[in-house]
Formats: C-alpha cells, structure tokens, sequence
C-alpha cells in the first residue's frame, strides 16, 4: 500500500488576514418550526443542495416522526445564505444520529443513520441502522441499507459517522447503541447496496457518540466512542479495530461525554477532547506510544457537557468549543497544548445540551459557527430548541484557506478523505473553487483534483496512486 504525507497546504486566493475579535449571535430564524420535543440527537453541517450554503442535516430528537411534534425522517433545514433556514423532511422515521457523505462515489452526499424509532412501513426508515442516497436536492432519498443491522443489534442504533476504514476507495458506516446494550457496529461498503459488519461487538452501557479519524497517524481511520469500554480504537486499515492502549482518564459508567477529534499540536494525527473530570484534551504520542494530555489550564469540574475542536479563525491551529449548562465557551489554541479564552455566550430558554455541532460557515466570514440542540424545562415540561450562532464579524476581504489536511497527516492510495477549507467571501462576490494536487512539492507540477466547485467548506477525495511525503493541496 503506497502513502502520501502532507506538510503543509498552499492557498493563494487573496490575502489572509485574519484577526478579529470573535462574538457570537443568535440566527436561528425558521430552526424552531416546527417545534421539537425531547431527547439526543445529532446534527450534520453540510451544503445538501450544492449551491454553496451551508445546511443543517438532522433525524431528529424523540418527537421524531410525528411524536407529539409534525417532526418526521431526515430533516435538511436549508441555508438562504445569511443564516436563515427552512426545513424538508422525508420520511416515516427518526430520533438518532447521521452521517454525511458520498457513498456510491456519484458527487452527491449521501446519508447514513443509527435510529430508535424505525417506524416506516417502507424501505427507507424500517432499519435501525440505515444508508440512503441523495440526488444533491436534499429532498429525495434511496435506501442502499441490506444487511445493517443484521448483527444482533436491537432497541435502536445512534451516533453515526462515514469513514473509509479498508482504504479500497468508498466510504464505509459505523454506529453505536442508543443506550443499553446494542454495542458499537462497523460495517464495509460493497458499493452494490449491501454491507457487511467488519468489526462490533454487543452490550454494554452508551453515550451515543461515534467519531471517525486517523488518531496515531498510520494512514488508517480509528475512532472515538462514549462507551463505557473504552474510548479509542485503532483500526489496522481492513476494517477491524482493537482497544487503544490505556492512559486516558475515563470513560466512566455511560462512556465520555461529547467527544471530539482535532490536531492539536500539529502533529498530523487527530487529538481527543471530551468531558470527564472536567474538559479532557489528549494526543497520542508515536515515537513513546503513550497518550500526552493536552487540556493545559482548562477548567476542572465544570458544567460542560459536549466538546467541539475545530479551527475556528482559521489560523492553522485548532480551538476547542464547550457547550453545557445553557453556557457556549470557545478557547483559542496555539498549537501546542495553550488555550486562551475567546469568547462565552449563554443559550437563553435552554441549557441541557442534546446535540453540539462546530464547524459550518453559515454566512462566509471566515469563521466557523456553531448549531446546537438544547432542552429547557423541566418533566413534564420540558422542550428541546434547536438554535444556530453565527460569528458576527462581517466580511470585507476575499480569501481561502485550508483546514485539512494540514500538514504531516499520512493518506493511503485509493482511499477517499475529505479536503475541508475555510473562507471569507464579500457581499457581492460569488466564487468557484479549484482543487489541485502535487506530490512533488508546492512548485509543483499541479494536477487538477476537481474545478467549478461550489464554495461548500468539503470536497470528497480519492487519493491518487502516488508514493510521496512531499504533498500539497492548492486552493484557487
């Protein structure tokens, strides 16, 4: 298996400037009809319908379909470019976890869900783990789910990602139990509609969070769980997946809560945040092999519920977002295990976080903005809100800039990775993007990955057939 190693990307669209002082306001005109219920969920960015908009992608929270709320199957609420939404929903199913992505390879993003109410007396929504094809509308959808679910997993399936965990060129799905006891399930992509379980196993107590990403930095897709077995495993790029070596603080009875991946010391390998004995940050150190806390001087016993690490200026170096207890903290880092508080708002109305998403420019300023689901009240009572914060510096200049890869992440030939980018577009301006490719330095030659691209912040790759550890990415 050949492999490509970044250093680092060039972008040279505009001048980038960016230092600003960040502050967050509500935009979440159309998010609250219809009105929602109770319980988790989880919550996508994604431009759905490819006219450069970022969306917001959902299955919903327990009212989900038609529980006491109108709420029914995957529901796209659609980006007018200024942060205000209107919703479609398609489907007799719901209350879980998603996953977007292209898994049939035809330019379209695709879905994949863990549900508990899988209620559809149709194809699409009868499973509890379920993937369904788009037609880059957001509105239409073809179930492409045989054999999901087909592993003793019962009662209901939850968080969701999309990942190619055998490098063979398609996105494969893995999901893990809505609570007690269905375990945590992978399964290989045939790229014929059916799908066959690589890795799982059964039992156990959840905290319903499933993430993808290359941890130790071999080329090959780990993950991250809330579960009450562990919270990292590595894959060795066929598919299987064993416990991560201990050192981590946690998991705690249910797993850790609200856990995410970055790189947050530059290293190429993606880091962990997650709450535990207050916000735990930790890398996996290669040469030792042995986990590095990376959390500095944030807090301790706090309220905080969920973590999200994303470059949000967009300075190269990944920040930390916290939500809990009706209170939004960003922390800045420097790329060497330093945070420095940014901003803090609160969530008026609701605090108990249900779902926490960082990382869609719903506005094109440059800087990632965050969605989160919340409850307010109390049994019997109580109300989910879904609310979306903007940052709400304006943009004045024209640049772009990438996010991932970054530098020094190791990809293997023919398998498909995300190329994610940030950008500032004026009022006035509409931009394409171009994608090249060179494996023989930031001179080049450069080969053209794609061109005409909606200005949508994700591009899905298939990694060409080269042996470099001299790669770049150019934006243009």
């Amino acid at each position: 298996m050949k492999f490509i190693q970044f250093l680092f990307l060039v972008f040279p669209l505009g001048l980038f400037a960016q230092q600003k002082n960040l502050n967050y306001v509500e935009s979440s005109a159309g998010l609250a009809n219809p009105a929602w219920e109770g319980g988790k969920t989880e919550l996508e960015f994604a431009d759905m319908n490819n006219d450069g908009h970022i969306d917001i992608v959902t299955v919903g929270d327990h009212g989900n379909p038609n529980v006491g709320t109108s709420h029914h199957g995957i529901e796209v609420y659609f980006n007018d470019g200024s942060g205000n939404w209107s919703v479609q929903m398609s489907g007799n199913f719901g209350y879980g976890g998603i996953a977007i992505g292209d898994v049939n390879n035809d330019g379209f993003w695709d879905a994949g869900y863990g549900i508990h109410h899988n209620y559809s007396s149709t194809d699409l929504g009868d499973q509890i783990l379920e993937v369904a094809l788009g037609d880059g509308t957001g509105t239409n959808w073809t179930p492409w789910d045989d054999n999901l679910a087909t592993n003793g997993e019962d009662w209901g399936m939850f968080g969701t990602d999309f990942a190619d965990v055998d490098n063979d060129g398609d996105l494969d799905v893995g999901s893990i139990s809505f609570g007690c006891c269905a375990g945590v399930h992978v399964y290989l992509n045939q790229m014929d509609g059916t799908w066959q379980q690589s890795f799982g196993f059964i039992g156990g107590n959840s905290n319903s969070r499933f993430v993808f990403g290359d941890i130790n930095n071999d080329g090959n897709s780990d993950f991250i769980i809330g579960h009450e077995n562990g919270i990292v495993y590595f894959g060795d790029g066929t598919g299987n997946f064993s416990p991560a070596p201990a050192g981590l603080p946690g998991p705690g009875g249910i797993g850790a809560y609200g856990p995410s991946l970055g790189d947050v010391d530059n290293d190429g390998d993606k880091d962990i945040a997650y709450i535990y004995n207050g916000i735990e940050v930790w890398g996996w150190d290669q040469d030792n092999e042995t986990w590095t806390d990376l959390s500095g001087d944030l807090p301790a016993g706090t309220n905080f519920e969920a973590t999200q690490l994303h470059d949000v200026d967009a300075d190269g170096n990944t920040d930390l977002f916290a939500f809990g207890n009706g209170t939004c903290t960003l922390w800045l880092g420097d790329g060497s295990g330093n945070w420095t508080q940014e901003t803090s708002f609160t969530t008026s109305g609701a605090s108990d976080c249900q779902a926490f998403r960082v990382g869609g420019d719903i506005d094109h300023n440059g800087i990632a903005d965050v969605i989160m689901l919340a409850e307010g009240g109390s049994w019997p009572s109580y109300q989910n809100y879904l609310k979306c914060y903007k940052e709400s510096s304006p943009a004045d200049s024209l640049w772009i800039r990438g996010l991932f890869p970054k530098g020094g992440e190791r990809f293997k030939s023919g398998s498909v990775q995300f190329i994610d980018w940030a950008s500032e577009v004026p009022v006035g301006y509409e931009i394409l993007v171009r994608l090249l490719f060179s494996s023989d330095g930031n001179t080049g030659g450069w080969n053209i990955i794609d061109d005409y691209l909606a200005n949508s912040g994700r591009y899905q790759w298939t990694v060409p057939d080269v042996y470099s550890d001299n790669c770049y990415i150019r934006l243009l």
